[in-house]
Order: structure tokens, then sequence, then C-alpha cells
């Protein structure tokens, strides 16, 4: 004869499909009532039963284990839940706002589109979940740690946030706007964390940490992010217009193309980090209303080439690697090692006495070749620490190619008019390297040109 328990989950599995929602939370209840769903009291096994769409926001369910079960849109609307189980539970579009999540496991679940609205989630649990678009909207979060999740387009907005972490979390396109720290003591962290294109816009997060965190094209405006650590960020094309950075540190992150208008930058620091392209009109970094460079503190900074100052004038950085104006042949031959091209890459007045290099069309030559040898070898002690990377703006036609080395770089746009690509594999001890731009119409039937093209060194890649 089998035990009681293997019967009983046999029964459940069996019926389960059959009875419709309304019958499965009267089951569960009953189940619930008589012991058998009481999380670490041997509870009953569920995993694999189909509760989809039962509604369960009736009654309390304090400690209820409902670990593997199916139970997609089903409503806990209101309900104490707290110290239950839900660990690889199936809870997509579930229904928990306003609930009392208190200490509830929600690791391994898969809670796609679930609504934890208003809901209190003081030490609840969620590891290795499945967060894509949910709801956390005018949430109290109290010791949350959020680990290898993904979480994308999940909403944060009005939340209130005490201590909390996210560790190789997916925020990509989530939103945190005029979310709360809600005591001078909590804080909240980001590690390798991906938050591309993230809205943190009018929030209140000071003594924030982001550590290896990509921030490709988030929305920062108007935040107060004093205090705020920034380490191995990729913060590029970030606008942070109208925010309180004063106090802040941005470590080894590479700003580059990042609006930073109107902000207030009293003793924020950039220690071998990057600004090229950087727009500060407005900025204040002492005394508000004087120039924007005094009390700046620029020591140490990889690069500020191209930056817009407060005073809409623009600084050229001469510490980077020079920029290299292929569109300007004397410029090439003074700041390059050695440059050459290969028929049939021509040069044609562009404007401005720039040139256009061109791919002169010719059954017998589809493929050419501009190389160049370019010379690092004044950042090698900063190469040396293994946080160097190469990046290489261009503006080319679509179907061109360029190689450092034997790898083909991936380039991606900009806020302006130049594409951007980064060369993470740069060995420790490099001084110099090959740069290969290959004019190839063998791969596409437009026309191919090259104007520009820059190398500078930059703070490498997060490690997400």
């Amino acid at each position: 004869n089998p035990p009681p328990a293997a019967l009983a989950r046999a029964k459940t599995l069996q019926i389960a499909p059959h009875i419709g929602p309304v019958r499965v939370a009267q089951l569960i209840h009953f189940l619930y009532d008589a012991g058998q769903l009481t999380r670490e009291k041997n509870p009953l096994d569920v995993s694999g039963a189909y509760f989809h769409g039962v509604d369960l926001s009736t009654s309390s369910l304090r400690h209820i284990s409902l670990v593997g079960a199916y139970m997609n849109n089903s409503s806990f609307t209101g309900q104490d839940v707290s110290e239950g189980d839900f660990h690889n539970t199936h809870l997509n579009g579930a229904d928990f706002s306003k609930a009392n999540c208190t200490n509830t496991s929600f690791s391994e679940a898969t809670m796609i589109d679930a609504n934890f609205s208003q809901a209190i989630l003081h030490l609840a649990t969620f590891s290795h979940v499945q967060l894509i678009r949910a709801n956390f909207s005018q949430t109290n979060f109290t010791n949350i740690m959020f680990e290898s999740a993904n979480m994308m387009e999940t909403d944060f907005s009005h939340t209130s946030l005490f201590s909390i972490k996210f560790s190789k979390v997916d925020l990509a396109k989530a939103k945190f706007n005029a979310a709360t720290i809600s005591s001078y003591y909590s804080y909240v962290s980001f590690f390798q964390s991906n938050m591309q294109h993230t809205n943190f816009s009018k929030s209140y997060i000071p003594r924030s940490r982001f550590v290896e965190c990509s921030l490709i094209g988030a929305d920062f405006r108007e935040v107060e992010l004093f205090r705020a650590y920034f380490e191995y960020c990729d913060i590029d094309y970030v606008n942070f217009t109208g925010s309180q950075l004063e106090s802040a540190t941005f470590n080894r992150s590479s700003l580059a193309f990042t609006a930073l208008i109107n902000t207030r930058l009293e003793e924020t620091i950039f220690p071998f980090s990057e600004l090229s392209y950087a727009n500060l009109s407005g900025a204040c970094c002492y005394e508000c209303g004087k120039q924007c460079n005094s009390g700046c503190e620029w020591r140490n900074i990889l690069a500020r080439h191209n930056i817009i100052l407060c005073n809409g004038t623009i600084y050229r950085d001469n510490s980077i690697v020079r920029s290299h104006l292929i569109q300007n042949n004397t410029s090439v031959k003074n700041e390059w090692d050695e440059v050459s091209f290969f028929p049939p890459v021509v040069r044609r007045l562009y404007q401005n006495n720039s040139y256009i290099y061109v791919l002169k069309r010719s059954e017998q030559h589809l493929l050419s070749h501009l190389k160049a040898y370019v010379n690092i070898s004044r950042f090698r002690e900063f190469i040396r620490t293994g946080d160097a990377a190469i990046a290489v703006r261009a503006r080319m036609s679509s179907g061109m190619k360029v190689l450092i080395g034997d790898d083909i770089l991936q380039f991606h746009r900009t806020t302006s008019d130049l594409i951007q690509a980064k060369w993470n594999n740069l060995p420790l001890d490099k001084n110099r390297f090959d740069l290969d731009v290959v004019f190839d119409n063998t791969l596409t039937p437009t026309s191919l040109w090259l104007n520009y093209i820059e190398i500078g060194v930059v703070p490498r890649s997060p490690r997400l």
C-alpha cells in the first residue's frame, strides 16, 4: 500500500485539473487547514499540480508551502502569506498586491507579469527568479536581495527602499522613477547587473552603489545621488540632467557622450574614468554661478576629449591618444606610427579641407585595407592594472569592418554622428597594436567610405 502522503499527492494531482479554480481553492484551503501545506512541517508535495487561476485572497495563509505548483493568474490580494514557500512555483500573472510577504521565499519561481504593488516584502527571498515585467510599484522593500534574476522591464516606481541589493540581475528597461531610500542608514546597491535604458528619474537614492554594472542609455534626470559610488561601470549615453551628484565617485567608469547638464558636482571625482563628449552645460562644481572648471576634480581622469563645459565651450584634451583624423592626412602621419592605404582606396575632398576615404569600384579589386600601427605606451601603467580597454569611434558607412589584431569590432550608435566600439582584450603588456580598416565590396553592394576615426584608452567594460 502507498504511504498516505504519496496517496494524497496522487489524488491532488489527478483531480486538480478537472474541478475548476473555485473548487481547487477549496481543496488548497482544506489541505492547509489540515496542516498538510505548512512550511517546515513536512508539507505535502504539490510540485507539478495545476492550480491555475485560483483565488486565495479570502483568508490568511501564513507558512503555506506551494513549492513547484503551477499557479499562473492566481490571486493572493491583500492576504498574509508571510513565512510562505513558493520555491520553483509558476506564478505568471499572479496577484500579490497589498499582500504581506514577510520572510516569504520565491526562489527559482517564475513570475512574469506578477503584481506585487503595495505589498510588504520584508526579508523576502528572490534568488534565480523570472520577474520580467513584474509590478512592484509603491511597495515597501526591507532587507531584500535580488540575486541572479531576470527582471527586465520590471516596475519599481514610487517604491520605498531599505537596504536592498541587486546582484547579477538583468534590469534592462526597468523603472525606478520616484523610488526613495527610506532612511539615512539604508542603501541600495547593484553588482554585476544590466541596467541599460533603465529609468531612475526623480528618484532619491543617495549613497547608492553601482559596481560592475552596465547603465548604457539609463535615465537619471533629477536624481539625488549624493555620495553615490560607481566603479567599473559603463555609463555611456546616460542622462543625468538636473541631478545632485555632490561627493559622488565615478571610479574606472566610462561616461562617454553622457549628459551632465545642470548637475551639482561639488567634490565629485572621476579617477581613471572617461568623459569624452560628455555635456556639462550649466554644471556646477564649486560655488554655483562660476565656471564649471573651477573646483572640478579632473586629477587622474583618463580622457575628457570634446566635453562641453558649463559655459558652452568645448574642451580639447591632449592627454588621450590623439584623435586620429583620417580625414586629415597630416594628422594621420603625425599622430599614428604608420598608416598606409592600398588601391583601390582613394581620397576625395569632403568638406572644410578634410578628406573622405572611399573604395573605388573595380571588378579586380573588391577588397582593400587602411592600416595603422597605434602607440599607446603613454598609458602603460594603467594598462598593466588590467582595467584598460580600447575605444574606437568612427564616422563611416555601414558595411565597413574595423579589426584590432584578428578581432572584428562591433560598433553601436552614439548620441552623436559617431559610432563606437570597445575592445576589452587588451593584454597587460601591450604598448602598440595594429588597426585594420577593411573596405570589402564582396559583402555589400553599396558604396563604402570612411571620414573619421579616433582611438582612446578607456576603462574596461563591466564584467557581467
